[in-house]
């Protein structure tokens, strides 16, 4: 919806702008069902670091894999990049930790937010 759409739109433009961000969709043939965003450049990530900054998959299209998928290709980018470590910061209460622990994601660290929401920080070492 709009309000999404605003509050993303800053960096989803610069992520089509710049060749060391990605963004990667599946369609069925009239909407965008699922997204991911990777960034693998950025003054907070580390070097050797890329970043999965959005990964959405339309209720009525879940449990279909497409956000397994999304995350595959995201990888395989950051590997292009020469990143060795995929990150990904999930609410420490949802369901979003479980997915990343499904796909092979492992606990990095934990923190709260200004407001006092526990996040999470997963990890995937990358193969070449």
């Amino acid at each position: 919806d709009e309000l999404h759409w605003f509050t993303y739109r800053d960096a989803l433009e610069r992520a089509v702008r710049r060749d060391d961000r990605k963004i990667f969709y599946i369609a069925d043939s009239d909407n965008i069902i699922a997204a991911s965003m990777v960034w693998c450049e950025s003054r907070v990530l580390e070097n050797d670091r890329a970043q999965i900054r959005l990964i959405a998959v339309h209720p009525d299209a879940r449990g279909q894999n497409l956000g397994r998928a999304l995350v595959r290709e995201s990888e395989r980018f950051a590997v292009h990049q020469k990143k060795e470590t995929m990150i990904a910061e999930a609410d420490a209460d949802s369901q979003a930790k479980g997915f990343w622990e499904a796909i092979g994601y492992s606990e990095l660290s934990r923190r709260s937010t200004e407001n006092g929401r526990k996040m999470v920080l997963m990890g995937y070492e990358l193969d070449d």
